[in-house]
């Protein structure tokens, strides 16, 4: 019987060094991978070293508004600089007016915060400085769509609004950091005596092309 005791003790004590042993090793393994891996990169403006041990690799996960290997850079500034617009009239409920396909240059400044910009010289008017533009959506940090926002009324004409609208650069420059064309659509909604008397807002639907200068 004593016997007995002591084999099903001895068995137990070493199901119990193997499953130690297992564990030590699997954590040995794991931490082989990880513990100093970030030591060789900094990610600035507070984003973070995140280290993938399944791909043994590692990369800096930016905040909103940043990007880069380092998230140094501000990811409006790709928007930033001068750029050839071209915009065109695709839907409205004055179905005999016409508008659009001369191109002009407009220009595209910083907002207060990094993902922000502003536009100037829309519709190739003055009256049309400081659109306010944000990122929409960051798509792992590249941030490859903008949204027109909040709504804007140019001072010099109250009847008139830009009610919204969206713009993009194109698939085949999403990892560009300064990307070369985009493209969207905006919509506006304003009083034109023409139409209806002026009595009901015109509204419209424009497309744009942008191509940096």
């Amino acid at each position: 019987m004593k016997s007995l005791k002591s084999g099903i003790l001895i068995t137990s004590i070493g199901v119990l060094l193997a499953f130690m042993s297992v564990v030590y090793t699997s954590c040995y393994k794991v931490a082989e991978l990880n513990p100093e891996i970030c030591q060789d990169l900094i990610c600035q403006n507070k984003g973070y070293c995140f280290s993938d041990t399944a791909k043994k690799t590692h990369y800096c996960k930016c905040p909103f508004g940043y990007t880069g290997d380092s998230c140094s850079i501000l990811v409006n500034q790709k928007f930033i600089g001068s750029w050839t617009i071209t915009e065109t009239l695709i839907s409205s409920n004055n179905h005999s007016y016409s508008w659009g396909g001369t191109p002009y240059t407009g220009t595209m400044t910083a907002g207060s915060v990094p993902y922000a910009f502003f536009i100037n010289n829309f519709r190739g008017s003055t009256m049309f400085n400081e659109v306010n533009c944000v990122i929409d959506s960051l798509n792992d940090n590249l941030g490859n769509n903008f949204l027109f926002e909040p709504e804007f009324t140019p001072i010099q004409n109250s009847n008139f609004h830009i009610t919204g609208g969206n713009g993009s650069t194109p698939v085949s420059s999403a990892n560009e950091t300064y990307p070369l064309s985009m493209s969207g659509v905006y919509y506006t909604n304003w009083t034109n005596p023409g139409y209806m008397s002026g009595n009901f807002p015109q509204k419209d639907t424009i497309s744009f092309t942008m191509t940096r200068q």
